[in-house]
């Protein structure tokens, strides 16, 4: 018997359990959960670093709201949030290949 496995085997751990009958439900739900994992744990840095720096007097909470971004700092916040879509919407992607694949296979 060989320890080697087929393509299909070694891809089977990606498959992603379904819980859900209608057809992209569960991408939704995954992208929905990965959302609020990442704004809770993005809310929890920011709280931290807020109570932090006006704890040691470096800044005031109204320093927070009378920020103005710099072109430059636009442009990173853009490139951040551009990443953001790309990680969300990667499952969607996915799924829209693996059909295009199968597909181009069957015909």
């Amino acid at each position: 018997m060989s320890d080697k496995k087929s393509t299909e085997e070694l891809l089977a751990w990606r498959e992603r359990p379904t819980f859900f009958d209608t057809p992209g439900v569960d991408q939704a739900m995954s992208m929905v959960v990965g959302l609020a994992q990442e704004l809770a744990v993005a809310n929890e840095r920011m709280d931290t670093m807020k109570r932090v720096l006006i704890e040691k007097g470096i800044l005031s909470a109204s320093d927070l709201d009378d920020f103005q971004p710099s072109p430059e700092v636009e442009r990173e916040r853009f490139q951040e949030h551009s990443a953001l879509v790309q990680s969300v919407l990667r499952g969607i992607e996915e799924s829209f290949a693996a059909a295009k694949r199968q597909a181009d296979a069957q015909g």
